[in-house]
């Protein structure tokens, strides 16, 4: 069977099998953290985010503080355990084969952040069809605000110069639940799109050579390429400016990921494997405008 591992050889294939998943996270590109906000929630079923509709602001001191309250909204995004789980032979392991199990655990490493990214690509996919924290579509037309009217996030039109401007215009407008002004700058946007509308982004914000013709907004937003937005979801593309550290997407994490091993006692197999427990959900809606495209 390849021999009988003692502790210190197990020990070590612990820490070496752990260095190389870590190693592996910290190789590889982490695109939903420039569209998600990660919450640390530990040892909680669900993260509860009645209070994404309580943005209050600074004001002057007279008398007594003035305490928000919170909203009669109700919504939270509830933990899921997560595993992936492989095994190595106790030969390869008393030979000190990482050669061979390094792959693998490459593999595992890249399947976490798949899981993340994964996450986020469904509620980038979803942003015109599902909740938020109002119960109203995360791009939608008829956002309640406290006083009884509603606000537009959503455009139809084709990513162009002008609808690129139109959702400048909706953003600046947007306004917290309790109506304040959400963007007193617009610094630091980002323009969500698809592959097909790469070069429509580029043309728009990007930076132009000599003898090409300027758009006036070279520079503005930061093209951020989702490649789930294909097929039926081609045409859709949409603004977003972080605020209150808060972004439009949620990853909510009770645990982050975690390694564990153990030897089969019946079995000549050693088994490393990694968990997490965390889902996603949405954040705020009045950080992002989006548009269908389906439009002109």
């Amino acid at each position: 069977m390849g021999g009988i591992l003692d502790s210190a050889e197990l020990q070590a294939a612990s820490y070496t099998y752990r260095a190389l998943f870590k190693e592996r996270l910290a190789e590889l590109p982490q695109l939903y953290k420039k569209l998600a906000t990660i919450i640390e929630n530990p040892d909680s079923a669900a993260t509860k985010l009645d209070w994404l509709a309580d943005i209050s602001e600074m004001k002057e001191w007279l008398g007594d503080r003035q305490i928000e309250k919170l909203r009669a909204f109700d919504y939270s995004i509830t933990h899921k355990d997560w595993e992936n789980t492989i095994q190595v032979h106790k030969r390869d392991l008393k030979r000190d084969r990482v050669g061979i199990v390094k792959p693998r655990i490459n593999a595992m490493a890249e399947s976490y952040i798949d899981h993340l990214q994964g996450m986020v690509n469904t509620l980038v996919t979803g942003m015109f069809s599902t909740a938020c924290y109002d119960g109203q579509y995360l791009i939608d037309t008829d956002h309640p605000l406290e006083d009884g009217s509603t606000q537009s996030n959503k455009l139809t039109a084709a990513l162009s110069d002008s609808s690129f401007k139109d959702a400048i215009e909706v953003m600046a407008s947007l306004k917290t639940y309790k109506g304040l002004t959400v963007h007193q700058t617009l610094s630091g946007l980002l323009l969500l799109i698809g592959p097909s509308n790469m070069a429509t982004a580029h043309k728009i914000v990007g930076n132009k050579g000599a003898g090409q013709a300027l758009t006036g907004y070279e520079g503005m937003a930061e093209p951020v390429v989702c490649p789930v937005l294909v097929g039926s979801h081609a045409t859709k593309w949409a603004l977003v400016r972080p605020r209150f550290g808060l972004m439009p997407f949620i990853i909510s994490r009770e645990q982050d990921v975690e390694s564990a091993q153990d030897l089969l006692f019946m079995r000549p197999y050693y088994l490393f494997g990694v968990d997490s427990s965390d889902n996603a959900g949405y954040g705020l809606y009045e950080v992002i405008v989006g548009s269908t495209g389906e439009g002109v």
